[in-house]
This record gives C-alpha cells, structure tokens and sequence, in this order.
C-alpha cells in the first residue's frame, strides 16, 4: 500500500463508468476516481484515505461504515447514498518513514449534494460542508 509507505501508485480511473460495480470491504486509499460513476456500487466497509472523488457520481450506492479520511468530495453527487455508520474525517500525513507529522489534510464535501441520502450514525468529524444541499440537521 503506498499510502502507507509501501511500493505503487495510487490507482488512477478517472471518468471511468464503475455503475453498479462491487467494491465492499476495499482499501482504496489514494485512488483517483475524479468524475468517475459509481451509481448503484457496492463501497460498504471500504476505506479511502487521501483518495480524489470530486465530482464522483455516487447516486444510490451502499457506503455503510466506509471510511473517507483526507478525501477531495467537492462536486460530488451523493443523493439516494446509504452512509449509515460511515466517517468523513481529516488524516495526517505521515512523513516517508512513518513518522507522524502533525499535518492534516481535511475531507471537503464542498458543493456536495445528499438529498435522499441515509446519514445515520454518520461520523462528520473534521470534514468541510461547506455549501452542501440536502443534509437535514
């Protein structure tokens, strides 16, 4: 796992049509999936950590208890989503030996969209809403 330190490169399908596709119980941390669509797809118990979803089109997907720690979620189209027990957080970057460093990068779900989407027991943390439409209080 590069992320980790490890040898690699984050995986890179940008745009790709991923609709219905099962990725559950995944560590997709560092993957680039910029405009990509996963309408319908199976993300339950993945994580993704320092991942690019911007613009991703995650309409009606399965998320329960993902974990997006350092995400860009700008743009993303999260309606009809089912998020019960998921994490938006902030995580820190880890220097090239491991070494904790204090730095933080922040998950932004800004412009955002989650009308119809199932929040319960969603942990927002750290993460940036700004201008996001459809979260109820």
């Amino acid at each position: 796992n590069w992320v980790g330190g490890g040898d690699g490169r984050p995986a890179n399908l940008r745009g790709q049509d991923l609709s219905g596709f099962d990725l559950a119980n995944l560590e997709l941390s560092g993957i680039k999936l910029r405009g990509a669509a996963l309408r319908d797809a199976r993300i339950d118990n993945t994580t993704f950590q320092f991942a690019d979803l911007s613009g991703v089109d995650l309409r009606g997907c399965s998320a329960h208890n993902t974990t997006f720690a350092g995400c860009n979620l700008t743009g993303a189209d999260l309606r009809n989503g089912r998020f019960s027990g998921s994490r938006f957080a902030s995580a820190e970057i880890l220097s090239g030996t491991g070494e904790r460093t204090g730095r933080r990068i922040y998950t932004d779900l800004s412009n955002a969209r989650l009308a119809g989407a199932t929040c319960d027991g969603v942990e927002w943390a750290d993460a940036i809403l700004h201008d996001v439409s459809g979260l109820e209080p």
